[in-house]
């Protein structure tokens, strides 16, 4: 590892950092646009599905959710209602085990104590500071790793450069902008824990060893990648044995194990381990390589890096040098997941978005190595960042026609709520249930039809009505309803809506 000078305190870091923010700033007024004209992107629904989530954890009681990412709101009316691969708890409240919780917990208390709304765009906000953050401590950690360069202008640049990705790549202005999932803070925790290695360098440091401690727990509680990270870390570690090996490896067993501690707690709390571990077990084969299209998973990587892919070759060249061998290695450890669990990182694009720190770190290496590989770095990250701008706009086109049904859908379901109470109504949908619909109607619903509406209101005295939506989905997960019928109690004919 590299002998990093800790010094900041110069006009270089400060104007470097400047210059990253109002690139950022630039980035968010990008995303924030397509934000307020309401424009849809592939994984959309992630957002809708945190969003219901955040929602949930704020309605039921913790003794109910136990702060796990629970799908439900808090009254009988939306509870007992099956909802995906979510697990069914003795409250009837169902909780999504895919993931832990301190993604969606942190934006919850986040907002809370600003005493802002859970709403979509008080969430896109929480993930475009999240990326501020990120992209912050990664310029800080870029610029310390390139210390050895005796410019510091250079630096300075190199560090800039090596942020672009982290802002103007395709994935980072879709998955730090329309779509959130608990990635996002996972973004910023890598960053952090990249910045303590570089920090702490061969030496003991028990105030950057509390934090890296605090940091790898934070990682295995917001996805399983933390736990991942972990173990090959410690294999690694052990095979090579560099100084303080037994420390390092220390820290991050002793993180996992109370992540691990810390979760069981919380399931026990609401469901048996055995369910959990049933559950998890039919969602990890779901999601493994065995089921992925290879091919596709390479094709996705150039969707979301595009031109920043030619920066793989000045990785693999640095990784030779061993100063910077093992922080290289530390920014690979995060995509073993996506090898592991390849269908998941194939469907989701914000998995892939984790490659953006081997990226940007190549682009700062390569600055630093003189004045030519400079000017080259420069042109090829500025080309990559414009085409990466280029991209994330074609992919918003390409679901241009979401804007007018998400307009027709909340038209009709305002018209819905003239007719009867969604309060006190079953609500029923022939096409699949996931975030979007629930939180239209902020209310638990059916996937699937009833045998008929008066049977329903005839089993259930407290109904007042019953909602049945007519739709399809030609967006995964979100719903384009066509028309929505309203039964009333007493009345023998439905209001059809359309």
């Amino acid at each position: 590892m590299v002998e990093v000078k800790l010094n900041i305190n110069n006009r270089y870091f400060w104007g470097g950092l400047l210059l990253v923010l109002i690139l950022s700033t630039c980035a968010f007024f990008i995303k924030y646009n397509d934000f307020k004209n309401d424009r849809g992107i592939e994984n959309i629904q992630a957002t809708y599905h945190a969003l219901l989530t955040i929602n949930s954890l704020s309605s039921l009681p913790v003794n109910e959710s136990a702060l796990l990412p629970t799908v439900n709101f808090s009254g009988d009316i939306n509870k007992n209602i099956p909802w995906a691969a979510a697990v069914k708890t003795s409250e009837g409240n169902y909780i999504y085990t895919s993931f832990p919780s301190l993604g969606f917990v942190a934006p919850y208390v986040t907002l809370r104590a600003l005493n802002a709304a859970l709403s979509m765009k008080n969430l896109f906000l929480f993930n475009s500071a999240l990326s501020v953050l990120t992209t912050t401590v990664f310029f800080t950690m870029v610029y310390l790793l390139t210390s050895t360069c005796s410019s510091e202008i250079r630096k300075s640049i190199a560090a800039v450069a090596g942020c672009s990705v982290l802002i103007f790549s395709c994935e980072s202005l879709v998955s730090s902008g329309l779509v959130y999932w608990p990635h996002a803070l996972s973004q910023l925790i890598i960053a952090v824990i990249l910045l303590l290695f570089v920090i702490r360098g061969d030496k003991n440091n028990n105030i950057v060893d509390i934090a890296l401690f605090l940091s790898l727990l934070a990682f295995s509680m917001t996805e399983w990648t933390g736990y991942v990270f972990c173990a090959l870390l410690v294999v690694y570690l052990f095979i090579v044995k560099p100084e303080d090996w037994k420390r390092i490896s220390y820290i991050c067993i002793s993180s996992s194990l109370l992540a691990i501690i810390i979760f069981a707690m919380q399931i026990e709390m609401v469901i048996s381990l055995d369910e959990f571990f049933r559950t998890s077990i039919e969602r990890f084969s779901a999601r493994s390589s065995s089921k992925a299209n290879l091919s596709k998973l390479l094709e996705g990587y150039w969707v979301s890096f595009g031109i920043y892919l030619i920066f793989i070759i000045p990785f693999i060249i640095y990784l030779k040098d061993k100063r910077y061998r093992f922080l290289l290695i530390l920014c690979v450890l995060p995509m073993f997941e996506n090898v592991i669990l390849a269908q998941h990182a194939t469907a989701f694009t914000f998995d892939r978005w984790k490659f953006a720190f081997l990226i940007g770190t190549s682009i700062a290496l390569m600055c630093s190595q003189g004045s030519f590989k400079l000017i080259i770095a420069v042109m090829l990250a500025v080309l990559a960042a414009l085409c990466g701008v280029w991209k994330y706009q074609s992919r918003i086109e390409t679901f241009s026609t979401w804007t007018d049904a998400d307009k027709k859908n909340k038209a009709l379901v305002s018209a819905a709520s003239q007719l009867t109470n969604f309060g006190c109504a079953e609500i029923f949908s022939d096409t699949r249930v996931r975030g979007y619909p629930v939180m239209l109607f902020m209310r638990g619903i059916h996937e699937g039809m009833p045998t008929h509406p008066f049977e329903v209101m005839h089993n259930n005295k407290n109904v007042c009505s019953v909602i049945i939506l007519h739709g399809d989905m030609p967006t995964p997960d979100m719903p384009e309803f066509h028309s929505i019928e309203v039964w009333e109690r007493g009345k023998n004919s439905p209001y059809i809506l359309k």
